[in-house]
């Protein structure tokens, strides 16, 4: 919203309101616009246009208002497709994972080659100086949310499908239904453009059978059009992986990626897809991703506490943090702790088991109080029904070989008697000073703690 709204006044006077005051709203402030915190709606009775995003209700005061009062108001997917056609072009950048990461490769490649575009990414982007960037209207490249399919406004001359499972299930009943979306997004690609999507074979039903007018290109590692071969690690420890770049079976080039991790590397080859589709030069595209910052809240290094490194990012589904995991693992040589936050009660409910399983992958574990964004408790599973079950596995795990373990951390809200103590593998904290006070204790025993979620959990870096 804070990039649209970044859009907007290029032309506009434009205001808005949050629940809670932060750095991207106070940046709106600095550059024109007028942003309060809570709701007033007497403001919109001033405006011609009222934008509001997903996560609003129906029956919240200021959009209510604007109904009440004649005052045209449209969703931020529709304002979206509005934006997108002042580009000559479209690059829309989808999947479950990784959008934020390709869109911001592909704004950094497009303004180092100099080409007219403008950009939308759904994080703050180092390369570009936030998540707005605009030199020019021939191209237009965003991020594509498939969340209640708001991606199908937007008729995009190139489409990036990342990868597709299953999310959203407050939403869609099932990983079919999400592929079900992702497949229509993919039918609304203009004739004469181009669908970019992963190679695996699960992938092949978003393109069987789709209109002769769409060129499809595939990428993948060792396999694909554009194909990574021959993965190794890099010697310095501020790169991540070296790969021989394929392209149609034919050797093109050297890759020296920056970030860290495998899916990393699938990143990339989508941005050479696309800056391929595009008609960029390729050689700058790929002396780029040697120097790409990344993006905030995505592998983003926080400080440290004592020798500990913090890495702070974006991940809140078993996916996502499997391969954060994993990139940790590669970049640091010591034990790692995570930090998680669940985000949304029915995400937790719908892939419990997953998280159970992907978060014993760090050496140790905290839980913090879950970040309910739109939903209330009796929608699915709490952070503290996670760590609970986190930790009951671990005692039945380890109860045929050892005394019984047990777990630290109590909910104030569940009743004493639910309380387990004193050993533990998980701890629960329902406020950022106990999990302080928690990380500090520990943190000596550890060469990098991770802070994940997608919530406010960015948050506890204040408090260390």
């Amino acid at each position: 919203m804070s990039a649209l709204a970044r859009h907007a006044l290029r032309r506009y006077a434009v205001s808005g309101s949050d629940i809670k005051l932060n750095a991207l709203t106070d940046g709106l402030a600095r550059s024109g616009a007028e942003v309060y915190e809570g709701s007033d709606p007497q403001k919109t009775a001033e405006a011609w246009l009222v934008v509001y995003n997903s996560a609003i209700r129906a029956d919240d005061p200021e959009l209510a208002a604007a109904k009440r009062n004649g005052v045209k108001t449209a969703a931020r997917s529709e304002y979206l497709a509005c934006v997108a056609s002042e580009a000559e072009k479209c690059i829309a950048v989808s999947g479950i994972h990784g959008k934020s990461t390709v869109t911001a490769l592909l704004s950094a490649a497009f303004k180092n080659a100099d080409a007219p575009f403008f950009a939308h990414v759904g994080a703050e982007v180092p390369d570009i100086g936030g998540n707005y960037y605009n030199q020019g209207n021939r191209f237009f490249i965003t991020e594509a949310c498939e969340y209640k399919g708001s991606f199908l406004t937007l008729s995009p001359d190139i489409a990036v499908i990342l990868n597709v499972e299953m999310d959203h299930p407050d939403y869609y009943a099932d990983e079919e239904s999400v592929f079900a979306v992702f497949r229509r997004f993919a039918e609304r690609i203009r004739s004469g453009g181009t669908l970019i999507l992963h190679a695996d074979e699960k992938y092949r039903r978003l393109y069987e059978n789709l209109r002769s007018d769409i060129t499809v290109a595939t990428f993948g590692i060792g396999c694909g059009k554009y194909s990574a071969q021959n993965l190794r690690r890099s010697d310095d420890k501020d790169y991540g992986y070296i790969f021989d770049l394929y392209i149609d079976g034919e050797f093109v080039a050297e890759v020296k990626n920056k970030l860290y991790g495998r899916h990393n590397v699938l990143n990339a080859l989508a941005c050479l897809a696309a800056t391929d589709s595009s008609g960029i030069d390729r050689q700058p595209v790929i002396e780029g991703f040697a120097r790409f910052r990344g993006v905030k809240r995505r592998f983003e290094p926080l400080g440290s506490v004592g020798a500990c490194r913090l890495i702070g990012d974006y991940a809140h589904h078993p996916s996502e943090i499997r391969a954060l995991i994993a990139s940790a693992r590669e970049g640091f040589d010591g034990r790692i702790a995570a930090v998680f936050q669940p985000h949304t009660y029915s995400r937790t409910k719908k892939l419990f088991d997953e998280f159970c399983d992907v978060l014993k992958g760090a050496d140790k574990l905290f839980i913090l109080k879950e970040y309910p964004a739109r939903e209330t408790p009796d929608m699915g599973k709490s952070a503290y029904d996670l760590f609970c079950a986190i930790n009951a596995a671990a005692t039945e795990e380890k109860a045929a070989t050892t005394d019984a373990i047990y777990c630290r951390g109590r909910c104030p809200h569940r009743p004493e008697t639910e309380r387990i103590e004193p050993e533990y593998y998980a701890e629960y904290s329902a406020t950022f000073a106990e999990l302080a006070e928690r990380i500090h204790s520990c943190a000596k025993d550890f060469d990098c703690i991770l802070i994940v979620g997608a919530g406010d959990i960015d948050g506890i870096t204040a408090y260390l």
